[in-house]
């Protein structure tokens, strides 16, 4: 079983946990607001009480937040995802925020989990540019 830890679990990060949840994976959550991870708790994921407890449960980290500032909380921070690391750890951005940012953020990364780096993602629904996949 896929063993995966969503922190961030608003709009896009509940519906991609929702979706995991939906395939069989086991899933811990972490969000600032407990709360959040009530209906998902309710489906079988277990909440965690940091980004940390919730990736050292899991294979797999995905981050959906809305700000480079709260990412680097939730990965660097007191009780962050890097606190954890292993190199079998795969660290998924999936957070809204600059490329540049999720690049620069990269680098602190060294030696701890694998960065998927930034995603190539298109705007308000339009095709990404011709060679960017």
């Amino acid at each position: 079983m896929m063993r995966v830890a969503v922190i961030g679990v608003g709009v896009m990060g509940g519906s991609i946990a929702g979706r995991l949840l939906d395939g069989g994976a086991q899933l811990a959550l972490y969000d600032r607001d407990p709360d959040a991870c009530a209906v998902l708790a309710g489906r079988g994921a277990t909440p965690a009480a940091s980004a940390a407890e919730a990736a050292a449960q899991a294979e797999f980290v995905i981050t959906s937040l809305n700000s480079a500032a709260i990412v680097d909380r939730a990965v660097f921070g007191p009780g962050g995802v890097a606190g954890t690391a292993t190199p079998e750890r795969l660290l998924v951005d999936m957070s809204s925020i600059d490329p540049a940012a999720t690049a620069a953020m990269r680098k602190g990364c060294d030696g701890k989990p694998a960065w998927a780096g930034s995603m190539r993602r298109s705007r308000a629904g339009r095709p990404p540019p011709r060679g960017a996949r």
